[in-house]
């Protein structure tokens, strides 16, 4: 040890005995203050060596810290010296030793950039230091030797000048935590811990005055006191593999032993190595249910720039009916993008009993199409027109003259538009002998007429409930960078899975609960809900008519068609355009309800329909057949005679080429009718 304390006890007073000593001690030991040594040994002008109780000495520290406003640190590298019962403490003054170059690390880390105007250093030499010596004692009493050289050089405690290197007392640091765990930000933080108005002006007005450094608290001194609370929550190791590979083994844990719908569970985990890439899969019990319960159809996406490793993450999302918002309900972090990644993480999922997709929206990504036709090979898979229509754009401008530019991609997106499968062979047909040779044939034969089924609006009838694109992933992704991973590139694997699996999913399901509870404002699909319900007042009780118990029939007073509704149990389905757009109660529903006091449930189940819902008691309905047959007939021959007449006196001449083209299209599907019936 540094020190024998039986000799250093033998050396106080050679003329004294060791229990006069002992007497003496306990003597002090009953008027002791935590300011006040408990026996005084040796004393100089730099140097002073005492005793204290072993269950106060911290306090003692802490007490000196305050006192002369200094701070007290263990040097790099020290550490307690224990041997049989026997240990000691070392601490220093924070500004003692000198400013050290690490050669061993890269100058301005990833960057490598230095900045050349920096404050000076904290580490000025001084040789304050505190050395704490403890033995069992052969006394009743526990009690440290304290070696305390006091005297400080290079700075002056206490000064103006000294404050700013001052740390945040443990009362302040404690007080911060607090607020961190209530949820509140770092600005909010801020503004409750700012000092009043008159103690900064006086600390601003008084030269005398030494600020309290609690009371001029920074940005990066709240920052970095929640960083380290939010870091204990999820870094296991300071090794982020390390940290990593123990997050897979709690998933897993949790995947054996379910006891919280909201415990995050492994899905699929694989490390890197020579044979495989990376590979982490993992969602929740509750996600696990809200995907059985809105799986019909589900978008997938992935995204960069989330982690320091420049992996990708895989999301599986939902239109949630109620809030009307993107719901996440599964993850993947990988190495890779390909198509075996994607299927070995949704082969995983299957297995674990998640039930085939109706539909699953995509971004026109070969790889993971290719994984859905291998997990999912039942599942219809549909292209986000929006990706669909930006590359178009982008081949356009880079493979075609700028003046076709406009009337090439308006011939693109009327093809998409395309209503009628009967239509789209003939609408294929017409853009190709449109645009003949040109590279645009090929382009459009090679990449998207094999899969017309993916992208054109007619093969996605019933399936995507006014759903075409895939900007509600995109959000959520652009949610998870900008709002909880603050456009930093450079976080852990580790932080990442507990952002997704802890923070990003409460926030989720208590937006849920409260669109669900109807607490706050509506919600997309409650907007729509109220809407329809306040147009259904429009709407006569006369023209309503009950067929039989589940079927009703509504006459329209502002067209010549009728709107039939079908009950199945508690749900409704109505054959007019905004139900079949958005299967939700629609005003048609909501007057049947009222006019046969139905009581209507928060209807959110998805029914395959057809544009037209066929009668079973067609004799029963209460409408002359006949009678609407021959006002149909005469208005079509009201069109044709305004349409001949329009054309007499028109100058073809004068009409621009792309409405000639339009023209031409739908004259030859008004001529297709004509020809098959």
């Amino acid at each position: 040890m540094d020190i024998d304390f039986a000799i250093e006890v033998d050396n106080i007073n050679n003329n004294k005995t060791q229990q006069e000593i002992a007497n003496t001690i306990m003597n002090h030991a009953q008027t002791y203050s935590s300011t006040q040594s408990l026996y005084i040994l040796e004393e100089n002008k730099e140097y002073r060596k005492f005793t204290l109780p072993l269950q106060t000495y911290r306090e003692w520290i802490k007490q000196e810290e305050l006192t002369k406003q200094i701070n007290f640190i263990k040097p790099h590298g020290s550490y307690n010296n224990e041997y049989k019962g026997v240990w000691t403490e070392h601490y220093v003054c924070s500004r003692s030793g000198t400013k050290q170059v690490r050669n061993d690390r890269i100058q301005g880390g990833n960057s490598q950039k230095i900045r050349q105007v920096q404050k000076e250093s904290k580490k000025v030499g001084c040789l304050c230091e505190i050395r704490i010596y403890y033995k069992p004692s052969i006394f009743s009493y526990d009690i440290v030797i304290v070696h305390y050289q006091y005297n400080h050089n290079g700075h002056i405690p206490g000064s103006r000048a000294d404050v700013q290197y001052l740390k945040k007392s443990e009362e302040t640091i404690a007080e911060i935590k607090k607020f961190a765990r209530q949820g509140l930000s770092h600005s909010a933080i801020r503004q409750l811990m700012k000092a009043p108005e008159e103690t900064i002006e006086r600390y601003f007005t008084s030269k005398d005055i030494v600020p309290n450094r609690d009371d001029l608290l920074t940005y990066e001194d709240i920052y970095n006191v929640i960083y380290k609370e939010i870091h204990s929550k999820y870094r296991y190791h300071d090794n982020d593999t390390i940290s990593v590979l123990h997050w897979a083994k709690i998933l897993q844990k949790n995947r054996e032993n379910i006891n919280n719908l909201n415990d995050p569970i492994l899905s699929c985990f694989q490390m890197h190595n020579e044979k495989q890439k990376f590979l982490l899969g993992f969602h929740t019990p509750w996600q696990y249910k809200m995907y059985q319960k809105y799986h019909e159809l589900i978008h997938i996406d992935s995204t960069h720039n989330t982690n320091s490793k420049k992996y990708f993450l895989f999301t599986i999302l939902i239109r949630h009916p109620h809030s009307g918002h993107g719901v996440p309900l599964a993850w993947l972090i990988s190495e890779s993008c390909n198509s075996q990644t994607i299927e070995t993480w949704l082969f995983m999922l299957k297995n674990d009993g998640w039930a085939k997709p109706t539909a699953v929206m995509l971004d026109n990504d070969d790889a993971e199409i290719n994984a859905i036709c291998s997990v999912f090979p039942q599942s219809k898979i549909f292209l986000c027109w929006w990706h669909l229509k930006r590359a178009w754009r982008l081949w356009i401008s880079k493979k075609i003259k700028a003046e076709s530019h406009d009337s090439l991609f308006n011939d693109m997106d009327q093809l998409l538009s395309i209503d009628n499968e009967n239509k789209v062979d003939v609408s294929i047909s017409q853009f190709e002998k449109w645009w003949q040779n040109t590279l645009v044939v090929q382009y459009f034969a090679a990449e998207y007429i094999k899969k017309k089924e993916m992208w054109i609006k007619c093969y996605r009838h019933n399936y995507v409930h006014g759903i075409n694109t895939n900007n509600y992933i995109e959000s959520y992704h652009r949610k998870i960078k900008h709002v909880y991973l603050l456009v930093h590139i450079n976080r852990r694997i580790d932080f990442l899975v507990n952002e997704l699996a802890v923070n990003i999913l409460k926030d989720y399901h208590e937006e849920i609960t409260r669109y669900e509870l109807n607490i706050g404002r509506m919600g997309s699909h409650r907007r729509t809900w109220r809407k329809f319900e306040i147009n259904s007042a429009n709407i006569d009780n006369d023209s309503i008519f009950r067929l039989h118990e589940s079927m009703f029939i509504i006459k329209s007073t502002q067209s010549e068609c009728d709107y039939i509704v079908e009950r199945y149990d508690d749900d409704f389905v109505c054959n007019c355009e905004a139900y079949l757009k958005n299967p939700t109660p629609c005003k048609h529903i909501f007057a049947i309800s009222r006019k046969y006091n139905i009581e209507l449930l928060e209807q959110i189940t998805y029914f395959p329909l057809d544009y037209e819902i066929q009668l079973d008691n067609v004799d029963n309905v209460d409408i002359n057949q006949n009678e609407l047959l021959e006002n149909v007939n005469k208005s079509i021959d009201q069109h044709m005679e305004r349409l001949i007449s329009l054309y007499q006196k028109s100058n073809l001449d004068n009409i621009p080429l792309n409405e000639k083209k339009n023209i031409i299209k739908k004259l030859d599907e008004i001529s297709t009718i004509f020809l098959f019936n």
